[in-house]
Parts: structure tokens; C-alpha cells; sequence
């Protein structure tokens, strides 16, 4: 893990810098250790990364995407996985993944403490970056030992990468120069290698939802940062709801909770509130604790998808003002995880009946269902839009022709099932990483344990 004791912070615009690759040991290759990287033009460090590139055999892969035309019938159908190294981090769980721009970010996480099973440990403050040279490239150590809190988030704003809401580690108070405190944001410029704290100018950020809690959740729209959580946003407000961040200065506006507002709970006889005192079991689940809530950007609006697929709701981030949508057709099992935009149009892809909502339209359309064939739950961990079609592993999705094609799977071991993985679109090509790894048999039941630690590592497909 690398140190935490960084005593200055860049305000993220500064200069490049120059990083040695790290080995699997941590250190950089050639001398077993990590060098403190210098200062350099970021255009000179882009260049060296460049020329990397074509030093190696797989810069020619990389450089070659997208690759030629695909068959009019069999959109992105014709590529191949291929391998991403094991990051050289120690084992953990809930890493901050995020694609950024032309490299892959991985920062943070919990410590994985072994034994008979794994159990969480403390927050750890290291990271690193893969280049698609094949290189993993250290990070600069976060300001006054900050980590990522479980359930936060990275996201790319197109100049930096945007984690939060940050935690302390043990021995540090968690305030670092520049207002980077618990409950706050970091940002990170993957060229520079450097950090800054983004104050907030409305409370912080709950940081104590622990492990196993609803995530916050988080997109960039409008050039803000939209944070929305099912308990309270911020320490200040104590109310579930949703935040929008100027990344530039944290200049924080609170939004109405729309669908993160908790549920009313129901009226209570006096009588029955007596009985539900005298019972335990009766007091366990009072109040009940809202579901996740996942987010979608699309052009001018978010799009908010309850845990279970039975409520859409819509944000005009500028006016802060949320629409409840028309009923989906068919709510139920994947609706929150395979939702995807598609321009003005978020694409619903179920097994069971896969739909699109018009944003602008507020209408519903079905669409042709996915292929039988092959179908693997394992295979389908998350779509993404690529600018024509919806892909995934083992899938993809042409709404103009509201047509389906196989694509191959993830090249795992039989028997495998990777859960929870980070998907993104590169601008060329689908990158899956992280996750939890566990052998699952052929037949029966699949009895993951509850606490894998995450794989750091992947793969990245290409035409």
C-alpha cells in the first residue's frame, strides 16, 4: 500500500508527470520501488505513453480499435477478449473503477483480511492505473489518508476522476490540506498524478453507511456532479435526497429526493403500537429502509430506476425538479442493473421482456426480446452504449434494427461466476474489471460466499 503522508496538493491543472511501471511487487520495474513521479508537460507524458504503445506487440491491438466494419446483421460480433493483468495491489473489496479517458483507474478500496473466510478490514489509500500498453502505473498517495468509504464512487467528469464521499484511515484524522475531509470529495488528474480536495459548501457527505449498505450513487450531467443516496446526502441536512456539485469549486445545490425519499411510514394504532413495543421481532424492521436507487445520464435529464423496476423517475438537473414516469409495462427482476441510454432513450434489457422509455415522449415501447441461445445470467453483467448498439458480454443490442446478436463471452474458467464487476466503454472498446470470482457448479444452486474479494483484473474486448 503506498504511503499516505502527502503534504501538498495540485489543484489538479498542473503539469504531468513522468511514473516508472509498477511490477507485482508494487515497486517500479527494474528497481523494486515506487519513484515519486516528476513534473513534465502532460503532452510529453501522452507522447512517452504513446511511443510505449508501439514498443509493445499488444499497442497494435489497442491502436487497430475499432477495427473494420462489423456485419450490417451482427453489430461488434467479431472481436476477441483480451487479457488485463492483475493490477499489483493487495487483495481487497470495493475498489473505486472508473475509466478515464484513455487509461483505467483503480483506487481505494477495504482491505480483504483472510483466514477460515474473508472479512473486511480497514480502508486502504493505494492505487493504480493501467495503461493500454499493458502497464500498471503507481499513484500519487491521496491527501492526509483518505480512502474511498464503502459504497462510494468514482466518475469521470473528462478531465478528472471524481471519488466519493472519502473516509479516514486509522491514525489520521481525515483533514488533509485543501478541505479534503471525511464526507467530502477528491478528485484526481490520471495525466498529472495528482490530487485535490473539493470542499463542499453545503454539509459533506454521509460516509458511515458501512459495508453492505445501499451505495450512493453518482453521474456527471450538465457539467455537475449528481450524488443521490436512500438515508441522508449530507451530514447537515440528516435527510435522504439528492446533491448536485460544481466540481470546479463544490459549490453544492440540494435537490429534492424524488425517488430516494423514504416511504411514509403507516399510520399506527395506539394499541398495536404497544404490542409492536413488547415485540422484538415486530421492532426489527421499523422504519423500513428504501431500496437502492440506480442512475442513468442521458442528454438533459437523469433517469433514477428503483431497486426492484417498478418506478422511473426523471431529472432536469438545471431546475433540480424530478417527474415520476409512466409505469413501466413490465417491472421486475434486471430492470435496474441493464438499464442504458441510448441518446433520449433508456434501453430496458430483460430477459423477461426488454422495453425503451422516450424521455421526452414519457412512453414506453416494447422490443424484440434477447436470444435463447447461450443464455447465461453470468455472461450479462452490465450493457453499454457504444454510440449504435447496447453491448455486453455475450450480447448486443441494435435498437435501430431492434435486432440481437451473440457476441463472445467472457473467457472464464468453467465453472466460474464473476458478480459485481466494473463495465465501461472506452470511446472503442467494452472493458470489464474487478468483481468477486467464485466457482459456481453447472447444476443446482450457486452458493457464493458473501465476502470475495474483487479479482483486480479483466479484460477488454476488441473489434
Amino acid at each position: 500500500m503506498s504511503g499516505s503522508g502527502a503534504d501538498t496538493v495540485d489543484d489538479g491543472h498542473g503539469t504531468g508527470g513522468d511514473r516508472e511501471p509498477v511490477d507485482d511487487a508494487g515497486g517500479a520495474a527494474g528497481d523494486g520501488r515506487a519513484r515519486r513521479p516528476g513534473r513534465r508537460r502532460g503532452t510529453a507524458v501522452l507522447a512517452g505513453i504513446t511511443a510505449a504503445w508501439l514498443a509493445t506487440g499488444l499497442a497494435l491491438v489497442w491502436l487497430d480499435w475499432p477495427g473494420s466494419a462489423e456485419p450490417e446483421d451482427s453489430p461488434h460480433a467479431g472481436g476477441v477478449w483480451e487479457e488485463i493483468t492483475p493490477a499489483p495491489l493487495s487483495e481487497r473489496f470495493g475498489t473505486g473503477t472508473v475509466w478515464a479517458g484513455d487509461r483505467l483507474v483503480v483506487w481505494s478500496g477495504v482491505a480483504a483480511e483472510g483466514g477460515e473466510a474473508y472479512r473486511y478490514g480497514e480502508p486502504l489509500t493505494d492505487g493504480a492505473v493501467w495503461t493500454p500498453s499493458g502497464e500498471w502505473l503507481p499513484m500519487a498517495a491521496p491527501p492526509g489518508g483518505l480512502a474511498l468509504a464503502p459504497g462510494g464512487f468514482a466518475q469521470w467528469d473528462g478531465g478528472e476522476v471524481l471519488f466519493g464521499p472519502v473516509t479516514a484511515t486509522s491514525g489520521h484524522g481525515g483533514h488533509g490540506p485543501g478541505d479534503g475531509s471525511v464526507g467530502g470529495l477528491l478528485a484526481y488528474d490520471p495525466v498529472a498524478d495528482s490530487w485535490r480536495g473539493i470542499p463542499l459548501s453545503e454539509g459533506k457527505l454521509t460516509a458511515d453507511a458501512g459495508v453492505g449498505e445501499p451505495p450512493h450513487t453518482a453521474v456527471v450531467a450538465g457539467g455537475e456532479l449528481i450524488i443521490g443516496h436512500s438515508y441522508a446526502v449530507t451530514t447537515d441536512s440528516g435527510e435522504p435526497g439528492v446533491v448536485a456539485v460544481d466540481p470546479a469549486d463544490g459549490t453544492t445545490r440540494l435537490l429534492d429526493p424524488g425517488p430516494y425519499a423514504a416511504p411514509e411510514a403507516p399510520e399506527v394504532r395506539e394499541d398495536d403500537q404497544e404490542a409492536r413495543e413488547d415485540d422484538p421481532d415486530a421492532r426489527e424492521g421499523d422504519p423500513a429502509a428504501p431500496g437502492t436507487v440506480s442512475l442513468v445520464a442521458a442528454p438533459e435529464r437523469v433517469v433514477a430506476v428503483s431497486g426492484d423496476g417498478s418506478e422511473i423517475w426523471v431529472l432536469a438537473p438545471g431546475s433540480g425538479e424530478w417527474t415520476r414516469a409512466a409505469a413501466p409495462p413490465r417491472p421486475g427482476v434486471g430492470r435496474s442493473s441493464a438499464g442504458v441510454a441510448a441518446g433520449g432513450t433508456v434501453l430496458f434489457l430483460d430477459d423477461g421482456g426488454s422495453h425503451a422509455y422516450d424521455i421526452a415522449a414519457d412512453r414506453w415501447r416494447e422490443l424484440a426480446g434477447p436470444p435463447s441461445a447461450g443464455d447465461d445470467a453470468a455472461d450479462r453483467i452490465g450493457y453499454r452504449w457504444t454510440g449504435d448498439v447496447a453491448l455486453a458480454p455475450g450480447r448486443a443490442y441494435d435498437p435501430a434494427a431492434d435486432r440481437w446478436a451473440e457476441v463472445p463471452r467472457l473467457p472464464l474458467e468453467e465453472g466460474d461466476r464473476l458478480s459485481g464487476p466494473y463495465v465501461g466503454w472506452t470511446g472503442d472498446a467494452l472493458v470489464v474489471f474487478g468483481g468477486g470470482r467464485a466457482p459456481c457448479p453447472a447444476e443446482g444452486t450457486c452458493d457464493v460466499p458473501d465476502a470475495v474479494p474483487e479479482t483486480l483484473a479483466g479484460w477488454v474486448y476488441v473489434n
